[in-house]
């Protein structure tokens, strides 16, 4: 089986990436209030 640099079975896993439409704050919990201005604005129904 041939592997390459960056998929390496020696190389630690890197993590996973993640899609959101949510609007996140720094520390990454959801951010109620923006959701509810968003809404009130006539934004997309989260």
């Amino acid at each position: 089986m041939i592997h390459s640099p960056a998929h390496s079975p020696d190389r630690p896993w890197r993590g996973v990436l993640v899609a959101t439409a949510l609007p996140l704050r720094d520390d990454l919990s959801v951010d109620h209030d923006l959701c509810r201005a968003l809404r009130l604005a006539g934004g997309e129904r989260l």
